[in-house]
């Protein structure tokens, strides 16, 4: 209530009538070139107070427009502001450029980089107007966001497999069909990959690897099968293990034995290679997607039981893109438990 301050006589401060407050809310609303629903971006709009009578060119307010994942958005792609046509400098001044809403003055458009992210910042100055009431000032703005899905973007992957040489005569000729000791081919089975560097081996003591690398490109959201590996045995051998995560040590067909219920050799190989996955494919840390890989193994024996079998296993990768470039590499069969090894299909030492 009214009235004298307790104790005292009339001062200055009795009944005094503070100033209202109000809120201005500024935002913008994202339409596509044709005026439908905007996709592809995000909006943060602003919001600040006034107090009664006071003028609204002594505030400015700030909205960001920001692509979504998938998507990029630069005030180049911007085609109307306010109902105005874009300007080349991107600044739309009212009564110049053209007429904006009542109360703004200008409204400008400019890049930003955010967290890694190029962002338009959308800047609103306003007309000397007195405020005895809250606003809402909104505007539109029309432009195509850049779905990344459409585009092709650079993607390369490097990949060392790493092997043993037998454990007989310490030579590679138990890998390979015929005598060519080969230990790995690389194909790339898209239509936008190609092997870059073909398979090279190299020998170093009991290590081999073979290393090769495919170029191409990925698109976002489009999962395509990379590059496929192959490592076969030559004729009269086997895969082997000289001991590993559960500490066996034998031919690779045994040690999946307690980890399928088939027998099939094929399908005991692949337990054992599905058990082992975590150790046998490795993927750098420099990628910038690594939950885009996907890694798959398949077995295929032939002449099963038999002196001249031959059992190969393929590595399938495949990747989805995320709309970015990227570069990976991929050590396959690096650790000891895991190195790809072969002996003798009868080798009493493996038996």
């Amino acid at each position: 209530m009214g009235g004298d301050t307790v104790g005292s006589g009339d001062d200055e401060f009795d009944d005094v009538d503070l100033p209202l407050e109000h809120t201005i809310n500024v935002s913008v609303i994202h339409q596509n070139n044709d005026g439908s629903t905007g996709t592809g971006v995000n909006i943060q709009n602003d919001s600040f107070t006034v107090f009664t009578g006071q003028f609204l060119d002594q505030s400015t307010a700030l909205c960001i427009m920001s692509p979504q994942a998938g998507f990029t958005f630069n005030e180049s792609n911007i085609t109307v502001v306010d109902g105005v046509a874009d300007t080349s400098d991107g600044i739309y001044e009212d009564g110049v450029d053209g007429a904006l809403t009542a109360k703004i003055q200008t409204i400008t458009c400019t890049d930003a980089v955010v967290g890694g992210v190029t962002v338009v910042k959308v800047a609103f100055t306003f007309e000397n107007v007195a405020i005895t009431s809250s606003e809402n000032i909104s505007i539109i703005i029309k432009g195509n966001a850049v779905d990344l899905s459409s585009n092709e973007v650079f993607h390369r992957i490097s990949t060392t497999i790493h092997g043993l040489t037998s454990p007989e005569d310490n030579t590679q000729q138990v890998f390979g069909d015929g005598s060519s000791g080969t230990l790995a081919t690389t194909t790339a089975p898209d239509s936008n990959y190609t092997v870059n560097l073909a398979d090279q081996t190299n020998i170093t003591n009991v290590f081999i690897n073979n290393v090769s690398q495919v170029l191409g490109t990925s698109s976002n959201g489009v999962e395509r099968t990379v590059a496929i590996y192959k490592v076969k045995t030559s004729s009269g051998h086997r895969f082997v293990t000289d001991g590993d995560l559960f500490g066996f040590g034998g031919y690779l067909e045994d040690a999946g034995t307690g980890l399928t219920a088939s027998t099939d050799p094929a399908t005991k190989i692949l337990a054992w290679l599905n058990a082992h996955g975590g150790l046998i494919v490795n993927l750098s840390a420099q990628t910038n997607n690594p939950t885009g890989y996907d890694v798959s193994f398949s077995v295929v024996v032939t002449n099963a039981g038999a002196s001249n079998v031959q059992e190969e296993i393929t590595v399938t990768i495949k990747y989805t893109g995320d709309g970015n470039p990227e570069g990976a590499s991929f050590d396959l069969f690096k650790p000891k438990q895991v190195k790809l090894r072969a002996a003798d299909y009868n080798n009493p030492a493996y038996d």
